[in-house]
């Protein structure tokens, strides 16, 4: 539910700010991520499709609260992530940026939406299944293990924004260098400290984590090349300039 209501936000506003109006377009996007969206809270409140889990796994860890709490969590990966689409200066490619972000939005629904999927399938029991079952936690919670969401979310942040970064930001100037590569590897950084903590707090194995880094690592990457062709392809479209001097309709051929 958390993916759905920050969609629905960063809906708003950029639809409101949006410098394209092929309308035609902004329906399938947006249809696109209100789609993955729902599929993602729908294997969300779903149980795993099986009775038994397809590979047998020791579940014997003491149960641990869980320290990143999922509001925050999403809501800090969005807010993080998204500063790398701010714009800093006029020469800035406004289209590029909004494509892209609309992207960047798209990867992240996908990406919980197949992880969602993938849980459900594989339905693999948490390393602290036993207690947590002495608990009274749902089932639904527990045989959730493989991947893990918060990595394949905090991957698949890190590596659409450090995509776009290296391919947008400044020029090879050594300062925009150092900015780049600070900012990028700090993303990584956090994505990896994140993983850890899973595994650290019982809540995933480490093949978890390294299952759910792939997926939203090869999501991001697939969906930032898309976006780059459709880039390449939107030379001739009509769109909206905006200046501090007004608003001027282009043509680009």
């Amino acid at each position: 539910m958390n993916i759905m209501r920050l969609t629905a936000l960063l809906f708003i506003f950029f639809a409101i700010s949006t410098v394209a109006i092929d309308f035609k377009d902004e329906l399938v996007d947006w249809s696109l991520i209100a789609l993955s969206s729902a599929g993602a809270y729908t294997f969300s409140q779903t149980g795993p499709f099986f009775d038994e889990a397809f590979v047998d796994v020791a579940t014997d860890k003491p149960y641990r609260e869980d320290r990143l709490s999922g509001l925050g969590f999403y809501s800090a990966s969005f807010a993080v992530s998204s500063a790398v689409f701010a714009p800093r200066s006029e020469s800035h490619n406004r289209i590029s940026k909004y494509i892209h972000f609309k992207g960047f939005v798209l990867s992240a629904t996908s990406t919980s939406m197949l992880t969602g999927m993938i849980k459900d399938f594989a339905g693999s029991p948490r390393p602290h299944a036993d207690a947590a079952f002495l608990r009274g936690i749902e089932e639904r919670h527990i045989r959730d293990s493989f991947p893990s969401g918060h990595a394949s979310f905090a991957f698949c942040n890190a590596t659409y924004s450090s995509l776009y970064l290296w391919n947008y930001w400044g020029d090879n100037r050594r300062d925009y260098t150092l900015l780049k590569t600070a900012s990028s590897a700090g993303l990584f950084t956090a994505a990896t400290a994140i993983a850890y903590s899973r595994v650290d707090n019982f809540q995933h194995r480490t093949s978890d984590i390294l299952a759910g880094a792939f997926l939203g690592s090869a999501t991001a990457l697939g969906i930032f090349i898309l976006q780059e062709k459709r880039i390449e392809s939107n030379n001739n479209r009509v769109h909206l300039e905006t200046t501090p001097n007004g608003a001027f309709l282009v043509w680009r051929f």
